[in-house]
């Protein structure tokens, strides 16, 4: 049986971490409190209570910096990060990036900088 600290922990290591493929793990939070054997809403309070952040805020964030990292250091294109983020359409990778950031994932192909 884990115990409240270890429990906490595993969550925010599945929140922020990648798998081991490097990409961004796309659980739901209902898969990871399975898997931990506690319920979503323990969860949920302990990853709050830790970082501050709710589960959907803690992915988002981790999102945007992952989406920032490979669109700066590797060169794909915006439908390519939106396939490697697992979003379900370069699209919906677009919207979400533009909501994050303020500026379209293209743009900051071209300039990181702004």
């Amino acid at each position: 049986m884990r115990n409240r600290t270890q429990a906490t922990a595993e969550a925010i290591e599945w929140a922020e971490n990648d798998d081991e493929n490097g990409e961004l793990r796309r659980s739901t939070l209902a898969a990871v409190a399975d898997e931990m054997g506690v319920h979503r809403t323990t969860v949920s309070r302990r990853l709050r209570r830790a970082t501050g952040l709710t589960w959907r805020e803690q992915k988002s964030r981790r999102t945007e910096v992952k989406a920032k990292q490979i669109l700066s250091d590797v060169g794909l294109s915006v439908k390519e990060v939106a396939f490697r983020l697992k979003f379900r359409s370069a699209s919906a990778f677009s919207r979400f990036f533009l909501r994050r950031t303020g500026i379209r994932p293209s743009k900051w192909c071209v300039d990181p900088s702004t």
